[in-house]
């Protein structure tokens, strides 16, 4: 009959949640005690049915609102479709939270005391039992780190302070207790929506349960779900460092979070207590961390990389989580702590991460050291594929739909110069299956590599073998196509044709080392370009100038500096010129791309279509930095053909 009970009780905690398909794990907050059937407020019953309500969820029938209008957060019935509409929302945004409305145990347990006068006097008895917890005398059970056990229903030992040591318990996780013994269970982090059941194998017994969960971080997206099919009531004591509020509104204001999200929600039959992360937390905390240290260290031996890379972020992760005040009060711990750290420091000084290797086929680029650990992880990059071409603005327009520039030489000869941007990038397809291959070797495939890692130089553009122009870096990402070919339809749409897709030759530089890579780089063409281009005007695809009387040139140089002490390094600066005539005729330019002073592309000369002498140039553009963007003043008007980009026309930091 028992078993039948206990077995209804966790059907119905099970199925009773509702929660979004897009939860992620993260960390969570304090508790709020709800009853069974909330009462809900008059002022509450408030419909916003033509207002957006922002809500964490509970039950289908039961939903928390954040607070609006000034009306505090509550809880409340879902409005009609308000919980599909809810699940649709794929972003998570953490906030911080705290939570004042609970006691801790002790203070609980002092004001619990009742007073009964019999014959012997006046006897005092305590509703809440006090609790004295040694550490030193404690019956722990690591079965869960040491050999990967997963059962979540814990027993524990009669007359003993039993502690359970738990990694991570991730969303909605039942752990069950079946004794009414004292269980404290100690985590690293608590991932809210998760259920605690304490069944009591004894129902008969009149004692108090006592259930303590300590854990680094909670982070809850819904609330935590404590149980109990005692009849007596159970006391479930949380303490944490730091409670975390995931949901899907981004931005909420202080309003919005007063009060703060109920992280849990319990049933009548149960109290919550909130106990602060004090030394005999920390000291157990340091436990758990440590033992999982020697785990790592033992796993550690290895030989695949990539998983020994994953294992090296790990142990050095959680090395940085140990307090070490507080080791200084468990002797046995501190000295487990000192040998492993001095193992690891003396097996993996000299670690080579190595620069790169080789999956599905495919050259990754690895960057990272041991020593930035944890503060820095080991990044993992793919060298580059394909590339796309950037449109650039017709000068007659403006709109940026042009492919590129075509230059007419004065000579006359049968040779005619092209000029080309193209975006480095990747085949899309490659990419996904490179980086779901990484995803299963617990590491994750960036999307770009910097500057410092990967370099592309300025060199001969290689087409089928055959030298035919230059490529001239703007970073390691941007490049400008300089071509020269015969001056016909033909040698263009080989260059650029509809159905396939060309490709050159790049050498890439990796740093440190010097190595040097080749890559087949795929030309392709945005699909707004694409559909427009037609083999037979393919000439049409780009704007003509010619070198005669009607054309003139301007020079444009970058003075730019390399770092900005706000933004960081610069990528590149993007601009675009129109050239305005008194006879109200005008030509656009660009966008042209350049780098930093006295780099290869820090200069270039911008050719136009003269149609009078008298006309003004104005320069409009942004300058992208590693940490920001800086737009070109618009009031900067060049008084001559030699343009300077200086640091004094950018404009404040756009971070």
């Amino acid at each position: 009959m028992i078993r039948h009970i206990n077995t209804i009780w966790i059907a119905l905690l099970c199925t009773s949640f509702y929660l979004p398909s897009h939860a992620q794990h993260d960390r969570t907050r304090t508790l709020e005690v709800v009853s069974a059937r909330p009462r809900v407020s008059s002022s509450h019953r408030i419909s916003t049915q033509s207002s957006k309500r922002k809500i964490m969820l509970h039950r289908k029938d039961k939903v928390w609102v954040l607070g609006q209008n000034n009306i505090r957060g509550h809880w409340s019935r879902p409005h009609s479709n308000e919980i599909k509409s809810f699940k649709k929302k794929k972003n998570l945004y953490p906030y911080e939270v705290t939570f004042n409305n609970f006691k801790p145990y002790d203070t609980n347990s002092n004001e619990s005391v009742r007073r009964t006068i019999s014959a012997a006097g006046v006897r005092l008895r305590r509703k809440i039992p006090k609790k004295v917890f040694n550490i030193h005398a404690i019956e722990e059970d690591w079965s869960r780190i040491h050999t990967g056990k997963r059962a979540r229903n814990l027993n524990g030992f009669r007359g003993k302070t039993n502690v359970y040591y738990f990694k991570n318990i991730g969303k909605n996780e039942l752990t069950t207790f079946s004794s009414v013994h004292d269980h404290i269970i100690v985590t690293d982090t608590l991932y809210g929506p998760a259920s605690f059941l304490n069944t009591d194998g004894k129902p008969r017994s009149e004692k108090r349960s006592y259930i303590k969960i300590i854990a680094n971080c909670i982070v809850y997206e819904s609330p935590i779900r404590p149980a109990s099919t005692r009849s007596k009531t159970t006391d479930y004591v949380f303490s944490a460092k730091k409670i975390i509020f995931k949901t899907p509104f981004k931005g909420l204001s202080k309003d919005e979070l007063r009060p703060s999200p109920p992280f849990v929600a319990a049933d009548s039959n149960i109290k919550i207590h909130m106990d602060s992360f004090g030394n005999n937390e920390r000291m157990l905390a340091n436990r758990l961390y440590i033992e999982i240290m020697e785990q790592l260290a033992t796993e550690l031996r290895v030989k695949e990389s990539w998983a020994k890379d994953k294992l090296l972020v790990e142990f050095q992760e959680y090395r940085g989580k140990v307090d070490i005040a507080a080791l200084v009060l468990d002797k046995k711990y501190r000295e487990l702590f000192n040998r492993v750290c001095s193992e690891f420091d003396s097996d993996y000084r000299d670690y080579a991460l190595g620069n790169e290797r080789v999956v599905d086929g495919h050259t990754i680029l690895v960057r990272g050291s041991l020593s930035e650990l944890p503060k820095t992880s080991f990044k993992y990059y793919s060298l580059p594929t394909n590339s796309t071409v950037m449109p650039t603005v017709n000068q007659s327009t403006g709109i940026r739909d042009m492919l590129g520039t075509i230059f007419y030489r004065a000579t006359g000869d049968d040779k005619l110069d092209i000029a080309v941007v193209i975006k480095l990038g990747h085949d899309i397809n490659k990419f996904k299956k490179i980086g779901k291959t990484l995803i299963k070797k617990g590491v994750h495939l960036e999307e770009w590599p910097p500057n410092s890692l990967m370099r592309i130089e300025q060199q001969p553009l290689l087409i089928n073998g055959k030298t035919i122009g230059k490529v001239i870096p703007i970073n390691n990402q941007i490049l400008r196509l300089e071509i020269s070919i015969p001056d016909n339809t033909m040698a263009i749409n080989e260059l650029f044709p509809k159905n396939t897709r060309s490709s050159f030759e790049l050498v890439c530089t990796i740093d440190p080392g010097q190595k040097k890579f080749r890559e087949t780089i795929a030309i392709e063409l945005p699909k707004n370009l694409l559909d427009r281009l037609r083999p037979d005007q393919v000439t049409k695809m780009f704007n003509i100038v010619e070198s005669n009387t009607l054309a003139d040139r301007v020079k444009v140089s970058s003075h730019l500096l390399p770092m900005s002490e706000d933004m960081g390094a610069l990528d590149y600066i993007q601009i675009v010129l129109v050239f305005s005539f008194d006879n109200q005729k005008k030509v656009f330019r660009g966008p042209f791309n350049l780098s930093s002073n006295s780099t290869f592309a820090s200069e270039l000369e911008i050719p136009f279509i003269k149609h009078s002498e008298n006309y003004q140039v104005s320069v409009s553009g942004k300058a992208f930095y590693e940490f920001g963007e800086r737009k070109i003043k618009e009031d900067f008007i060049p008084s001559s053909k030699f343009i300077q980009l200086e640091e004094g026309i950018l404009s404040e930091n756009e971070q």
